[in-house]
């Protein structure tokens, strides 16, 4: 098996076991069946394993020694700081993606953001999900710092799955959906105040957490009680 092969074969792996945890085949603290992944696929389970350590990565598995693999658990606390650093990381990529985005960045945005919107019309809650991701991916692409961008893959499998495990219905998130329009209008006027404005609603209105307006420096975070 040439190079390429093998690491075809290892995403593959991968991107099972990822749609396996976002669309609720395993659980939360349910054990991932290494054994049974790796007859189903027909392939070894040390490559199986190495995807669940890539995932264990990602934060969407828990790895403890002498222990078997399990879903991440997403209390309340996991929920908040999610919350938390998504909204700091907005922050810092929506001024450098409304810099960056051409006028043709911005229409293919409004076209995820329109099919976005279609899929929850037609009650397709897993790719609405998709689609809301590669919404918020295409703006962390736009903003050109690739920390940032590959930081955020990390947040948005984390997102997907709490919106997995909490939207169950297509009634519920449709005003989140609304704001991607309003933050497309703000890129189109380079307004960064209030595309900023409109982000913060839309975290709090997503998350159901209330945060503060303004960037939170390192000596702030120092002095916090």
């Amino acid at each position: 098996m040439s190079k390429t092969e093998d690491l075809t074969l290892k995403d593959r792996i991968y991107e099972t076991i990822l749609n396996d945890i976002l669309f609720l085949r395993f659980m939360p603290g349910e054990k991932i069946p290494e054994a049974q992944i790796a007859k189903e696929l027909g392939v070894s389970r040390p490559l199986v394993h190495e995807a669940v350590q890539r995932l264990s990565w990602d934060g969407l598995v828990k790895l403890e020694p002498n222990r078997p693999p399990t879903v991440i658990i997403m209390d309340s606390r996991m929920i908040q700081d999610l919350a938390f650093v998504r909204w700091q990381h907005d922050q810092l990529a929506i001024p450098l993606a409304i810099y960056n985005a051409s006028a043709r960045d911005i229409s293919e945005l409004r076209e995820v953001a329109a099919q976005c919107l279609q899929a929850n019309s037609d009650n397709d809650l897993k790719q609405r999900h998709i689609l809301d991701a590669q919404f918020h991916q295409k703006i962390y692409f736009l903003s050109g710092n690739e920390l940032l961008y590959s930081l955020h893959y990390r947040l948005s499998l984390l997102v997907r799955l709490w919106q997995s495990l909490h939207i169950t219905s297509n009634a519920m998130l449709v005003d989140g959906l609304m704001q991607h329009f309003q933050l497309l209008d703000a890129f189109e006027r380079r307004d960064t105040a209030s595309a900023l404005e409109i982000i913060q609603k839309h975290s709090s209105s997503s998350f159901g957490s209330d945060f503060h307006g303004n960037l939170l420096t390192p000596n702030d975070l120092l002095h916090l009680n």
